[in-house]
């Protein structure tokens, strides 16, 4: 298949064809069962190996390089530091009380569910997770570049956007619980969208996104920061 559109890009595919025509759950083809399900005749396709250009982002306007599948940049970097200030806050937040000025609200939240239940990392779905001493919260949103691993293997890495698709108001990745695939309406969007405009949270916090977008410098791939809600 030469023209299978991902995310508005063209791209080479093949389709994806049984193992085993003699298996259990008959000889269909995945794109037949599937066109069965769905009612419309469909294709189920690998995607190939041709690569694709990303868009170059406001830190890195001159940007030249490629991905393969992914949707924005192929790396998502995040720190334990992002993740402990947003989970304090969600917890400050549900262990408060109803009045009073220090009281910290997150809007639509469920006090009960969160006063014991832990915000994981895994929501952001970050590939690399940074942590150690020094580390400020968000910190990953203010570098451009790291360095993974001894300098003479290569490993490094820029930090060349914010992550837009836990930004994006239609989906809130994060909001999503990965073990049981139910999604939280107020965490962390809502944190997100009442801290922003705090005066006395703005500049230690940001927009809480807390992803970056990144890619390995030296292969001409790119990686984004892990500012993410």
């Amino acid at each position: 298949v030469d023209n299978a559109v991902v995310w508005e890009s063209t791209n080479d595919g093949y389709v994806v064809q049984s193992l085993d025509p003699d298996a259990a759950y008959g000889p269909d083809t995945p794109s037949e069962t599937l066109s069965t399900f769905l009612g419309r005749s469909v294709l189920l396709v690998f995607k190939g190996p041709r690569l694709r250009w990303v868009l170059p982002t406001t830190n890195f306007p001159d940007l030249k390089a490629n991905a393969a599948f992914h949707d924005g940049y192929p790396i998502l970097v995040a720190t334990d530091s992002s993740l402990e200030d947003i989970a304090s806050r969600v917890k400050f937040a549900a262990n408060s009380g109803e009045e009073g000025d220090q009281a910290f609200k997150i809007h639509g939240l469920d006090k009960e569910a969160w006063r014991n239940k832990e915000f994981a990392m895994e929501r952001f779905r970050p590939n690399v997770v940074i942590g150690g001493e020094g580390l400020v919260a968000y910190d990953e949103e203010r570098w451009e570049e790291i360095q993974v691993g001894q300098p003479n293997l290569g490993g490094r890495m820029l930090l060349v956007s914010l992550c837009y698709r836990c930004q994006e108001s239609t989906t809130h990745m994060p909001n999503i619980d990965v073990e049981t695939g139910e999604e939280d309406t107020s965490v962390p969007s809502q944190l997100h969208a009442q801290v922003y405009f705090l005066e006395s949270f703005s500049t230690s916090i940001g927009d809480l996104s807390s992803k970056t977008q990144a890619l390995p410098a030296l292969v001409s791939t790119l990686a984004r920061s892990t500012r993410g809600f």
